[in-house]
């Protein structure tokens, strides 16, 4: 390869590592925002959900005449449920309490018939 021809590639190649450096933070900025905004959200929609279901734990536990009523779901990566011998799972209750049906879907995944042989 000629000086001259080498001098031009390089130049190119410059060029594109400049775009494909712009085109990843850009890429950066989207992903920041679009995490930005659904944490903005995120703090519009849950509380008021976390609100009507604490409402709706504390009336049920007042109606069962409960002293204690623990998490014990590992959705948030973590268990506060410390220790446990027997006691009574309300969330039916509290889901009833909220409108929530407490029967499974009936909506169930395709699936495909066997081949007789």
């Amino acid at each position: 390869m000629s000086e001259a021809n080498k001098e031009v590639v390089g130049k190119e190649l410059q060029v594109a590592g400049q775009e494909i450096q712009d085109l990843g933070k850009r890429i950066e900025d989207a992903r920041t925002k679009a995490t930005t905004d659904v944490q903005t959200k995120q703090g519009e929609l849950f509380p008021p959900i976390n609100q009507k279901l604490a409402t709706a734990m504390s009336a049920v536990a007042k109606e069962k005449g409960l002293a204690y009523v623990f998490d014990t779901s590992v959705a948030q990566g973590f268990n506060n449920l410390v220790y446990f011998d027997g006691g009574e799972d309300i969330t039916a209750a509290v889901k009833t309490k909220l409108g929530i049906s407490n029967t499974p879907s009936t909506t169930k995944p395709a699936t495909t018939p066997a081949k007789k042989n």
